[in-house]
């Protein structure tokens, strides 16, 4: 099969080229805008380049016989079928892809689409290649479709799913830690409403979230409503008192301030929260729509704490959960809950590997 690439300052320019050149049984593979190099390129309108392919054993003399792209659109009454186009072009990707052939013989097409793919996901582009790279050398050395190689590099990298597990018979200290805005307090809500309502579990609130009073009377509300004890500690020294005062309860709840990355002081109360504590699971708060580079910020700030699982906040305000995955990559840490919205306790269920693969790749 040859593969070849076209220009032009618009599409039917393009795409006469190919006509011209590979003939009526040409399939278009793809076609973007882009902007020629160097300074001038940014004061010049983008060019269209379409990617095409034709069989080999269709000779270019054979091609040329055809008849020409505007004969074809005359003859068609002025449209092309690019529905029925677009079939035959996801059927030569489709057996490009699942072809039995060396590693290096891959079209490097069908490996930038395959990242493309990804990153229109919102995964950060470095990553999806490495995913893709990792994914055809599986495909190649066991012999297996791509499809199936590129689920299972996706899993590996997920990881596995940590939600909150309980103790019989002990007491379960349980702290929430994150950035500001994220959403952490009424996560923390969600839990504690399903393990004291659903699960009839005796629970107790305490708040280190002095920094902001909206904080204290959002969890004060959800106490009441509840009817589970709330206990407020100014100091991380307090959290021992705090802790004797619901010392007859099944399971604890801790909220800690939101964190700011340029905070220097904080991871000090932090570990002296999780110390007196006794903090049996941490969960790291993060919000689904963090861009790639924050979340890469957040797991940096965080890298002190040497054992957490991510809860992912407000995933329904997002389409793709490719920052889910590239937080998870970065960060090695297992994935626990995601929430889905603002309901108390309904919107919150267990994250598992399988919903962001699926989301993915579909």
């Amino acid at each position: 099969m040859k593969v070849k690439r076209y220009m032009g300052e618009t599409k039917q320019e393009a795409l006469e080229k190919v006509k011209y050149n590979l003939g009526k049984d040409a399939i278009i593979l793809s076609s973007r805008k882009i902007r020629q190099r160097g300074l001038k390129g940014l004061f010049s309108r983008p060019l269209i380049e379409i990617v095409a392919a034709v069989d080999d054993s269709v000779s270019l003399h054979e091609s040329n016989k055809s008849e020409s792209y505007a004969e074809r659109i005359n003859s068609n009454n002025g449209f092309i079928d690019f529905q029925q186009q677009g079939k035959a072009e996801n059927k030569v990707i489709n057996e490009l892809d699942n072809a039995q052939m060396p590693y290096e013989k891959f079209s490097q097409l069908l490996f930038e689409k395959h990242i493309n793919q990804l990153i229109d996901k919102e995964v950060q582009s470095k990553i999806a290649k490495k995913l893709i790279e990792e994914a055809y050398n599986i495909k190649q050395k066991e012999n297996i479709e791509f499809s199936s190689s590129l689920e299972n590099v996706i899993l590996k990298y997920l990881g596995y799913s940590r939600p909150m597990a309980t103790k019989l018979n002990r007491q379960k200290v349980v702290l929430f830690m994150g950035p500001t805005g994220v959403g952490k307090t009424t996560t923390l809500a969600k839990l504690a409403a399903i393990y004291a309502i659903e699960y009839n579990y005796d629970v107790g609130l305490i708040t280190a979230d002095t920094y902001r009073i909206a904080a204290i009377e959002q969890l004060k509300i959800y106490s009441d409503i509840l009817n589970i004890p709330l206990e407020i500690v100014y100091e991380p020294k307090e959290i021992t008192n705090a802790l004797e005062r619901l010392s007859s309860k099944d399971i604890i709840f801790i909220d800690t301030a939101g964190k700011s990355i340029r905070d220097t002081e904080q991871p000090e109360e932090i570990n002296t929260l999780i110390t007196l504590s006794g903090a049996d699971e941490i969960f790291l708060c993060i919000s689904a729509s963090t861009s790639y580079q924050g979340c890469v910020n957040i797991i940096e700030s965080y890298k002190f704490i040497e054992d957490y699982s991510i809860i992912y906040t407000k995933t329904d305000e997002v389409t793709s959960y490719g920052n889910i995955f590239n937080c998870c990559y970065i960060s090695g840490r297992p994935m626990s809950y995601m929430t889905t919205g603002q309901n108390v306790p309904n919107d919150i269920k267990v994250l598992h590997p399988s919903i962001i693969k699926n989301n993915l790749i579909g």
